[in-house]
């Protein structure tokens, strides 16, 4: 009123620093997973694509700028069929991201088009998330070398045989 002005000042000092060591970190997350071999993907719990590597943009042919939150995991499975060879892998991982509980690990193996082997693996993540990873397969891996093992191991390590027991260690005695 009356032709006043008030001014209000706010120290945002920790807030910036907070930011910047907080975008920082994010750098050097997506630096590390640009340096992996393995093409890795990962899906909200909306099931839009939040993060990618290179390795997994060169893979799919891909980019991780345009694509990230506007590609969803429909999208980038339709992508991933397009890109190899008819798979019943496909259809399984499908059906498995259709059920919402329980989330488990699914993993396969698959030929692209060009005749190279991957290993998928979609792993979930807290949140809701999904963890994508393809990893290139020697020509000679067969798909019982990578699969992760179903179920519970622990009759599998009951029924291996014991160690046989080494004879007991006599001790001489020294004479006194």
């Amino acid at each position: 009123p009356d032709g006043a002005v008030a001014f209000l000042f706010e120290d945002i000092t920790s807030e910036v620093a907070v930011m910047r060591r907080f975008r920082a970190e994010l750098e050097l997350g997506q630096a590390v997973l640009d340096r992996l071999d393995e093409a890795i993907a990962i899906f909200g719990s909306t099931d839009e694509l939040v993060m990618s590597n290179a390795a997994y943009d060169r893979l799919w042919r891909t980019d991780a700028e345009s694509g990230l939150g506007r590609t969803t995991f429909a999208a980038a499975l339709l992508g991933w069929r397009q890109l190899s060879g008819p798979d019943s892998f496909w259809q399984q991982l499908q059906e498995r991201r259709a059920r919402t509980t329980p989330r488990t690990e699914t993993a396969g193996v698959l030929c692209l088009a060009g005749g190279q082997h991957l290993a998928c693996c979609l792993t979930p993540l807290p949140g809701g998330a999904t963890m994508a990873r393809f990893t290139p397969l020697p020509a000679t891996a067969s798909e019982t070398e990578i699969a992760p093992p179903a179920g519970d191991l622990s009759a599998e390590v009951a029924s291996l045989p014991d160690p046989p027991v080494p004879p007991p260690i006599e001790v001489a005695r020294a004479a006194r």
